[in-house]
């Protein structure tokens, strides 16, 4: 009994070692591969759990790394991951998941649960995490601030509107896209981040669900998916004037601004959200000359997209895919990963 006792936990030690060299092994690789690649694309994805795919630009899948409960995600100019941990039907999310070069190096413990989305600040190199809105009157709904540099929360401040967008601008302020829940009213209200105080509050007819910020225009943009009808909002947020456009094509879902050119391109994403997130255009708008240039079209049921370098990566959720489109040649590849519902660079 004691050589078979013996045996069975020898047996154990060495499926355990094996194991754990092979799970070095992988990391590594990983590691290694990610290092020599020009360019890199992040993909959360549910397979089971969360997962955060690492991509090159040509879609060649790199390697992955299980963040469970991870609902968004952002990345920083010296390639970290932040991956906001909701959490799921099992437990509740309470942090941030770092990710560098295929591992996760350090978890962010955060004040108030429920992280939901997390942009990066360029400009002051923090990151600013919106947490699920929630009827109380315990004062904790807020925007948690984090610094990109230490890896720490420095302070959260109050926020007690039902938040859809936020985004910066280079003189240190936040525009955030919200709407509050007994008035159903929705504004986009200006905050200093140097007191973190609201000094704008500008009410808007709709909720705009997805935001961006010009600084050529000195002009914040603005969709809602909310609306069928082909409207693009312009804020002029020192004249406190509101205005819309009409777009080619309805269901505007999603802005990206793209300011690698000599002027800045608007795109946007055409989506029925109310039906299973179908759609398939992307309008490119030019904000100097106010107009339509072109139209991406064929990419099905895009739910997430961003612009990097000419090309465009579309995550389509329903359709389990990613694209490639190069806006030069129209040319298109694709690949396939289960539920890609982030996408990031």
């Amino acid at each position: 009994m004691k050589k078979v006792m013996s045996l069975v936990l020898t047996l154990l030690v060495s499926i355990c070692f094996t194991s754990c060299i092979q799970s070095n092994q992988e990391n590594s690789n990983i590691r290694e591969n990610i290092d020599t690649q020009d360019q890199v694309i992040y993909i959360l994805y549910k397979d089971g759990y969360s997962f955060l795919q690492y991509l090159t630009s040509d879609l060649e899948k790199v390697g992955n790394v299980k963040v469970k409960g991870g609902w968004d995600l952002c990345s920083t100019e010296n390639g970290k991951v932040y991956v906001t941990i909701a959490g799921n039907a099992n437990f509740s999310g309470d942090c941030l998941k770092v990710i560098e070069r295929g591992k996760i190096t350090k978890t962010i413990d955060l004040t108030y649960d429920l992280p939901l989305e997390i942009r990066y600040n360029s400009y002051n190199k923090k990151a600013y995490v919106s947490h699920k809105h929630k009827i109380t009157f315990a004062n904790e709904n807020c925007i948690s601030v984090i610094d990109t540099l230490t890896d720490k929360e420095e302070y959260s401040f109050y926020y007690n509107e039902l938040i859809q967008d936020f985004t910066f601008s280079e003189d240190n302020k936040m525009y955030i896209s919200s709407q509050n829940v007994k008035t159903y009213e929705a504004q986009i209200d200006v905050v200093n981040l140097n007191s973190n105080e609201i000094e704008k509050h500008i009410v808007v007819d709709v909720p705009l669900t997805s935001i961006e910020y010009c600084e050529s225009t000195k002009m914040l943009y603005g969709v809602s998916d909310r609306k069928e009808s082909p409207l693009l909002y312009t804020v002029d947020c020192k004249e406190d004037r509101v205005s819309s456009l009409s777009i080619g094509t309805s269901n505007p879902s999603q802005l990206v601004l793209d300011k690698s050119g000599d002027r800045p391109l608007l795109y946007i994403s055409n989506v029925d959200v109310h039906n299973a997130r179908e759609g398939h255009i992307i309008t490119i708008y030019d904000l100097i000359e106010g107009k339509e240039i072109n139209t991406i079209e064929n990419i099905d049921g895009i739910n997430a997209f961003i612009v990097d370098k000419g090309n465009v990566y579309a995550s389509a959720v329903y359709r389990d895919r990613i694209y490639k489109v190069d806006l030069i040649t129209n040319e298109m590849i694709e690949t396939d990963i289960p539920y890609p519902f982030r996408i990031a660079k």
